[in-house]
């Protein structure tokens, strides 16, 4: 369960640094 959610957040850290990249050429 905790490897799971652990996973899950490294997924949501990941797009959300994509999303910054992309928010920044903007």
């Amino acid at each position: 369960m905790i490897r799971l959610y652990h996973r899950l957040k490294d997924m949501y850290y990941l797009l959300y640094l994509l999303m910054i990249r992309l928010y920044g050429r903007l």
